[in-house]
């Protein structure tokens, strides 16, 4: 018995020695990654940075930081961004975008292919007909659970195909905790075609369900004492933001092919492209125009 035991551990010991991978992956050479979201609400800001062969041997950089980056408004260059740290390029002269105008990025490197995007147009703000934050409610995620229910009416002006986001946040002085959105109603399940979760927070709508009419937004919004304290540091909060978006089609494709395995799921699911829209590269660029509401907590 003891030399049947001695042999498996000898079995083990030698089987479980780390091996080269051999097979070759495919990679197609450097190439600059950009995330770039442009809102009449925000001074430009682009992050450059680059991508990394799958192998893993080479060291990881904090972004991009010779890169020349060019932004243009309606085909016209109105400004070349200043780098600050990390990759970030920023406008020197504090320029915000404007709603009805379009803008597109040119980014050049010395060592990587050149990029460009198409031109992207901010929308206008959304239009908020009414909202409604009083009643409330046990939560649907966690039994037992403060919640409190967000019903709000919003408005597609345009003949086109638009895109809307619904977010809220609990504020407490300098700091602010995003809020997990649940269903009320079996109609505005996750299944439903007029929106999506993304992140399982921001709630992101098509007009394809009220094109040239009217959308009636009802969730709920979980506000639980150990989340707030958590990150907010403290239960009690000031008031609650209510951060109601239109969104260009590449913001919403963009969160529309947001996918993130977790643990153990990692190992074998399929490769998930997420949306780019970066000529010669890879990334976003996109805009969004929003509106906020301030609402009770009580």
């Amino acid at each position: 018995m003891k030399k049947i035991c001695l042999l498996l551990l000898i079995l083990l010991f030698n089987g479980c020695k780390e091996r080269e991978i051999t097979i070759p992956l495919p990679y197609e050479g450097d190439k600059m990654v950009v995330y770039a979201i442009l809102s009449p609400s925000e001074i430009v800001k682009v992050l450059v940075s680059k991508t990394y062969p799958p192998t893993g041997k080479e060291i990881y950089t904090e972004g991009i930081n010779n890169a020349e980056v060019l932004l243009y408004e309606n085909t016209i260059l109105i400004e070349k961004l200043t780098y600050t740290a990390n990759g970030i390029y920023i406008s020197a002269s504090n320029f915000k975008p404007k709603a009805g105008f379009s803008y597109s990025l040119k980014i050049n490197s010395p060592t990587l292919p050149s990029i460009t995007t198409n031109e992207e147009v901010i929308p206008d703000l959304p239009v908020v007909e009414s909202y409604q934050f009083d009643e409330k409610m046990e939560s649907g995620l966690n039994k037992g659970k403060p919640a409190k229910k967000f019903f709000l009416t919003l408005k597609d002006k345009n003949p086109g195909s638009d895109f809307f986001s619904v977010s809220l946040f609990a504020v407490r002085g300098v700091r602010k905790a995003q809020l997990t959105a649940f269903a009320i109603e079996q109609a505005s399940g996750t299944d439903s075609p007029c929106f999506f979760l993304y992140s399982n927070q921001q709630v992101i709508m098509s007009d394809i369900c009220f094109q040239g009419s009217i959308y009636y937004f009802k969730r709920g919004y979980e506000l639980d004492p150990i989340f707030l304290k958590r990150n907010l540091g403290g239960e009690d909060i000031d008031k609650v933001e209510g951060q109601i978006r239109t969104l260009s089609k590449s913001y919403y494709e963009y969160s529309r092919t947001y996918y993130t395995a977790f643990e153990l799921e990692q190992a074998f699911s399929p490769p998930y492209p997420r949306y780019s829209n970066i000529k010669g590269g890879y990334g976003i660029f996109a805009a969004y125009n929003e509106t906020v509401l301030e609402l009770s907590p009580d």
